[in-house]
């Protein structure tokens, strides 16, 4: 499986890369803390999940989310926050997921089969 994780955070990035691991060993993890490295690893690659932080450097995650769906429309795209109040506005904006740090592992490894990747 391969993942690409955005945010501004390397711990929080180091963290869910863990998870991420932990629940889907021998997957190749990129990550990002510059948003525009973020396109390249989407688009040459087969990619399982994205997960973009709200705010990655002086970008928007959900305003990148709409920049990779307009070069990959199958991409499934999670947004994480520490606001909660923040699910609604990235749900309806078109997100596949919505994660509140701290992050449980279960709680990724279930909605990322939820959705059969």
């Amino acid at each position: 499986m391969v993942f690409v994780v955005a945010g501004s955070s390397r711990e929080r990035l180091a963290d869910l890369t863990r998870i991420l691991l932990s629940s889907f060993p021998g997957s190749t993890i990129y990550q990002h803390v510059n948003p525009q490295c973020i396109s390249n690893d989407v688009i040459n690659n087969k990619v399982n999940g994205v997960f973009l932080e709200t705010e990655i450097g002086s970008c928007n995650g959900i305003e990148l989310m709409w920049q990779l769906r307009n070069r990959k429309r199958d991409v499934p795209v999670y947004i994480l926050s520490e606001n909660e109040a923040f699910r609604i506005t990235a749900i309806k904006a078109g997100a596949d997921g919505y994660f509140v740090y701290p992050i449980a592992g279960e709680t990724v490894k279930n909605v990322l089969l939820a959705g059969q990747m």
